[in-house]
C-alpha cells in the first residue's frame, strides 16, 4: 500500500496526536505510523552515533519505498532525517522544522523549552540554521524543565503538562515568544495564558508535509 505520509514516533502516545491531526487538516490522506521507542533511549544515552543512524535510516529506507514524505517526529534524532532529505523520491522531513522557521521568523527574544534535556542541542542546532538561512538576529534561551520528564514517562499528563505550565508562566516576561522543543509539550499551548506566543511543532510540522505533497 502507498501512504501520503508516513509517521517515524518514539512515543506510542504520538499516534493519537498525530492521527487525528492530519485528518483535520486533510482527511482524504493515507497515513501510516511506526513506533519505535529504542531510537530515543539510545540517543539520551549515546547522543546521536552511529548506530543511531544506522537504524533510523533502515526505518527510512523502507518507508522511503511506500511513502510520499516521511516525518521524524522525535527532536532529538530529527537532525538525520533533515540530513537525507530524500529517499528514493520520497521527502524525508523533521517535524519541528517548520516550527523553527517560524520562531525565528516571529520571534527576537525566544525561549526554547524541553522536558527532555537532549532536546536542547539538537533543537539549538535547528533554531541556529533557521536564523542563518534567515538572516536573523534572534536570540536564543534555554530551560530545561526539571522532573517534568518522569510524568511522561509514567503516563501522568496531566502533571507533565502542569510542570510545563508553570515553566512557561514564571518564565514569560525574559522573552516574547516560547518554543516548547518537543512534540509532547504541544498540549500546553491550549492550558497556559501568557500574553507572548507559545508555539510547538505537530501542527506547523504537518501541514508543512502536507503542503509539500
Amino acid at each position: 500500500m502507498q501512504y501520503d505520509i508516513s509517521f517515524i514516533h518514539t512515543g506510542e502516545v504520538h499516534i493519537n496526536k498525530f492521527g487525528p491531526l492530519v485528518a483535520e487538516l486533510d482527511p482524504t490522506l493515507r497515513v501510516n505510523h511506526v513506533f519505535d521507542e529504542s531510537l530515543l533511549i539510545h540517543a539520551q544515552k549515546f547522543g546521536v552515533d552511529s548506530w543511531l543512524e544506522t537504524h533510523l535510516k533502515s526505518h527510512l529506507e523502507a518507508l522511503s519505498l511506500v511513502s510520499h514524505v516521511i516525518v521524524v517526529t522525535c527532536s532529538s534524532i530529527g537532525g538525520i532525517a533533515e540530513n537525507l532529505g530524500e529517499l528514493n523520491g520520497c521527502k524525508i522531513q523533521r517535524i519541528d522544522k517548520a516550527m523553527a522557521d517560524f520562531a525565528i521568523q516571529n520571534g527576537k527574544e525566544i525561549l526554547v523549552m524541553a522536558a527532555l534535556e537532549s532536546t536542547l542541542a539538537p533543537t539549538r542546532e535547528l533554531l541556529v540554521q533557521s536564523m542563518n538561512t534567515l538572516g536573523s538576529q534572534s536570540t536564543l534561551t534555554f530551560c530545561h524543565v526539571e522532573n517534568a520528564w518522569e510524568y511522561f514517562l509514567s503516563g501522568n499528563m496531566e502533571q507533565y503538562y502542569e510542570k510545563i505550565s508553570k515553566a512557561i508562566t514564571s518564565n514569560a516576561n525574559t522573552c516574547d515568544l516560547i518554543v516548547l522543543a518537543q512534540a509532547s509539550m504541544s498540549e500546553v499551548e491550549h492550558k497556559v495564558h501568557v500574553s507572548i506566543p507559545v508555539i510547538s511543532s505537530p501542527r506547523l510540522g504537518v501541514q508543512r508535509a502536507i503542503d509539500s505533497l
